[in-house]
């Protein structure tokens, strides 16, 4: 935790969002992570919501996790999107409660909003393009109102052309490709072109090797 929170400091940016940020419970050795980076950033203010959550569960096994965004732009108060539901469960006793979270600030007199997503993975149902579908319809909807929109987080698609070398999971499967049609006449999708957007989970991750 306090290496995440060092990494993140050192990267002096207006606004970090992130996924799977957790309080103490089960997921985290009862670290408290997303207290940790909030202190390690005063100036940014935190908003956190819960996308799995078991607070009537024993303090030992209890989870806390979701998106969260540090932003050190004063900004409104958080709302979240709704997105469909993944059928299946967190190890098949977890449901989790599919969601955005969206945060409107103002940058030198201009309305933003910023949505942090995270989309469903090891799925076959197709849930995982309705969730982006009803993500891109909320920020059309706010564009519209005169806002610039930024989407960010870890929507588990391939981003651009590219799949990592030897990882055997079919392309319908956890590295298919984001359907660029769903997004509007004049947007971008955008992505870092140094590096492969998904990446193997055949086996644990070996620096210099692991891609």
């Amino acid at each position: 935790a306090d290496g995440i929170a060092a990494r993140l400091a050192a990267e002096d940016a207006h606004v970090v969002m992130l996924q799977e940020l957790a309080g103490p419970g089960l997921l985290t050795r009862n670290v408290d992570v997303a207290g940790r980076l909030a202190r390690a950033l005063p100036q940014h203010a935190l908003a956190y919501s819960r996308d799995v959550d078991s607070r009537r569960a024993p303090f030992s096994i209890a989870l806390d996790h979701g998106p969260g965004v540090l932003a050190a732009v004063a900004a409104e108060t958080p709302t979240v999107i709704d997105l469909p539901d993944d059928p299946a469960r967190l190890a098949g006793v977890v449901e989790r409660n599919y969601h955005a979270l969206s945060v409107d600030l103002d940058v030198d007199g201009r309305p933003w909003t910023l949505i942090n997503a995270h989309l469903a993975a090891y799925e076959r149902t197709g849930v995982r393009e309705r969730q982006l579908a009803a993500l891109i319809a909320a920020a059309r909807r706010r564009f519209e109102e005169g806002r610039a929109v930024v989407i960010a987080g870890d929507f588990n698609l391939r981003l651009r052309p590219g799949y990592v070398a030897g990882v055997s999971d079919p392309p319908d499967a956890d590295g298919r490709p984001f359907p660029l049609d769903l997004l509007p006449e004049g947007w971008s999708l955008l992505a870092d072109a140094s590096r492969p957007t998904v990446r193997s989970k055949e086996g644990p991750w070996r620096p210099g090797a692991s891609r």
